[in-house]
């Protein structure tokens, strides 16, 4: 899988304008708060983007699911 290209073009204030280049070859230019960026990120910097699962607030969401239907049947009844 190809991971998108994403350039900073320019630092604009609490703002980082992208260029970025996607797996399916379409471009774009996107805003991205100047915070999530490291540090020492700068104007041509080239960068990568990881994801990952968050597994303790996935439990928690799905917890909380089931207590809002476990109430929605308990009504029912």
């Amino acid at each position: 899988m190809n991971r998108p290209l994403l350039i900073i073009d320019r630092i604009e204030g609490d703002q980082a304008v992208l260029e970025c280049t996607w797996a399916d070859g379409t471009t774009s230019t996107e805003n991205w708060p100047r915070e999530l960026l490291p540090g020492t990120a700068k104007e041509g910097d080239v960068l990568t983007i990881s994801v990952c699962v968050d597994e303790e607030a996935t439990a928690a969401r799905r917890r909380a699911a089931q207590e809002a239907t476990d109430r929605l049947m308990e009504r029912r009844r």
